[in-house]
């Protein structure tokens, strides 16, 4: 090592002292972060063992009984038997999805018939 000055062995020297340094206290800086993650997945799984699951899928409003949507429908033809609604109008007056209404008046034997889109109530006996 004697071909080497002295010049640049110091230089050497304090480029790698300073490199170690900085090295130490990024390590130092990343273990108290890896501490700090530690301890926050710890509360997380703690919070998660005490909080019941939730359900998976519930409904909003819930679902309605069978042949609800029918009766409703059939209400305000029983305030008026001759009356000619659209099926905006019922969904309106029923406070139905519009779908629901559609699926009730487009059932074969629903007891109801498209006039002009109208929809009228067809005649019973008795009538």
């Amino acid at each position: 090592m004697g071909a080497i000055s002295t010049t640049i062995l110091d230089e050497s020297i304090r480029t790698t002292q300073e490199l170690l340094e900085r090295l130490e206290r990024d390590r130092s800086d990343i273990d108290k972060r890896l501490t700090e993650l530690r301890e926050q997945l710890a509360t997380f799984r703690a919070a998660k063992e005490c909080d019941p699951p939730a359900p998976r899928t519930a409904p909003a409003k819930g679902r309605r009984r069978k042949g609800e949507n029918r009766r409703a429908i059939d209400a305000i033809y029983d305030a008026n038997p001759a009356a000619g609604l659209t099926k905006q109008e019922i969904a309106e007056k029923t406070k139905l999805p519009f779908s629901s209404v559609q699926a009730v008046l487009d059932r074969d034997g629903s007891g109801y018939f498209d006039e002009g889109g109208l929809w009228k109530r067809r005649k019973t006996v008795g009538q």
